[in-house]
């Protein structure tokens, strides 16, 4: 910053104050404002002359700069380029506009010379980035949303860059393992130097927000955290975990729910209301099912239904009203053991009533009945399953405990009938008030215990007493 010096000798120094006397201080100078750069020294030079003209001498240890923002500011003197004159060198770190410009007064011997210079110092080269408002360490947001934060630039006394444009800020991102590249946009804010960034990251974990400025400890500090999105049908999956299941046992249906960006959603975090799963059996019922995150199936939802009635269970998945992907979607009920109080029967001489619980013959007639098995919820079980075993018995009335012969049909049912030993047994009314008894048990293959037994009555209808 040039000035010269008017006066006696000339001056090649920055800027000059020519001092007449003591009491009236000339100031000439080249410009209004002086400018210059926050952190870096002005240099102004001038001349202290007493009334005869003469420059004074020995007047460094005398000269004062004076601020009027006193903060962060500093100022030196040394020996100009002749006796008598003197270089004031001043800075200051904080920025300085226009409207509002540092000022500088002199002093000599303690004496102020009534004259002011005014200086604009500017930010110095950027060095910081600060993200407005704190840093973006706790800061989360879901894969749905862009992540937005304000950003201003510094430099290294923290004053507010305004002249710099965002394409400017030399920033990249650290990404989560499996993510691609985060692209962002920017807009700056001209009033207030703040530059808005609105960024695309849209795989779950941790991002870093690093830049050239930025000091060491700041990479931390300037990170933010995506969580799953919500739930979406594009990526999230379902399945029954069991092909088959028994009559009123509970089926488990698992769901594994996504995000639309293929996040996977903790499922504690999940929208349930959202999901609309019911299960089908035809010729039965349709049930919707309810979820809740489940404890054997690690990050899944579970929901349980159960069918009374045997039959293919079909399941219909949705969210948002929208089908998601069922793996394997389709179970089957089956029948439960034979519950053996709900055996019906049929005689082979058409006495007794089809399907009942207490069979009926004719005196004298061979015995021979026909059984169907069903479990406790009327579910038919067929008798040729090689899982169970039927041992029949017949007694009262004084009659020895026979062993009757069990042969499974093609259809399902079963016969009972004398061993080929007693082809001739015939049975003949003693009492219709004292009915025979024939002893059911029911064995699983390979256990010598029965699982169920029960006593079924049969009538003998005649007129003949006894039997033979």
């Amino acid at each position: 910053y040039q000035r010269r010096v008017h006066g006696q000798g000339k001056s090649d120094l920055s800027s000059s104050i020519k001092v007449i006397d003591l009491s009236k201080t000339v100031i000439e100078k080249e410009k209004e404002k002086e400018k210059a750069i926050a952190g870096e020294w002005i240099s102004i030079s001038m001349e202290f002359r007493a009334e005869d003209g003469l420059r004074k001498k020995d007047a460094k240890g005398k000269i004062e700069a004076v601020f009027n923002d006193p903060e962060s500011t500093a100022f030196n003197v040394t020996e100009g380029d002749m006796p008598g004159r003197y270089v004031v060198a001043v800075k200051t770190d904080k920025a300085h506009n226009e409207s509002k410009p540092l000022e500088v007064k002199f002093k000599y011997d303690g004496k102020e010379v009534q004259k002011t210079i005014k200086i604009v110092t500017e930010p110095a080269v950027p060095r910081l980035i600060q993200v407005v408002g704190g840093d973006l360490r706790n800061s989360s947001t879901t894969a749905d949303n862009n992540v937005e934060f304000n950003i201003q630039v510094y430099d290294q006394y923290k004053n507010i860059h305004k002249t710099y444009t965002p394409s400017e800020i030399p920033v990249r991102f650290i990404v989560p393992k499996n993510s691609l590249p985060v692209t962002w946009n920017t807009v700056k804010n001209e009033k207030d130097a703040t530059t808005k960034f609105s960024v695309d990251a849209n795989i779950v974990g941790q991002y870093l927000f690093r830049s050239e400025f930025l000091s060491g400890d700041s990479t931390i500090k300037n990170s933010f955290n995506i969580t799953s999105g919500k739930v979406s049908h594009e990526f999230t999956n379902g399945k029954p975990t069991q092909k088959e299941v028994k009559a009123g046992e509970e089926l488990i249906y698992i769901i594994y729910a996504y995000d639309q960006n293929n996040n996977v959603i903790p499922a504690k975090e999940v929208q349930v209301e959202k999901i609309n799963v019911k299960a089908i059996q035809e010729g039965s019922e349709t049930i919707t099912l309810s979820f809740k995150p489940s404890e054997k199936f690690e990050g899944a939802l579970e929901g349980k239904v159960k069918f009374n009635k045997t039959g293919d269970v079909t399941f219909e998945s949705l969210v948002n009203n929208k089908p998601f992907k069922c793996i394997e979607c389709a179970s089957k009920v089956i029948q439960q053991d034979p519950e053996l109080l709900n055996m019906k029967f049929t005689s082979n001489d058409g006495v007794s009533t089809k399907d009942t619980d207490k069979p009926e013959i004719n005196e004298k007639t061979p015995l021979k009945l026909t059984g169907k098995l069903y479990d406790k919820f009327g579910n038919p079980v067929r008798a040729d399953n090689p899982a169970y075993q039927l041992n029949v018995t017949i007694g009262g009335n004084d009659m020895e405990e026979t062993t009757l012969e069990v042969k499974p049909n093609p259809d399902g049912t079963f016969s009972i009938a004398p061993s080929e030993k007693r082809e001739d047994l015939t049975l003949n009314l003693v009492s219709v008030e004292t009915p025979y008894n024939i002893t059911i048990k029911l064995f699983k293959k390979g256990q010598d215990k029965p699982i169920s037994e029960t006593n079924v009555p049969l009538i003998v209808k005649g007129e003949t007493q006894g039997y033979g």
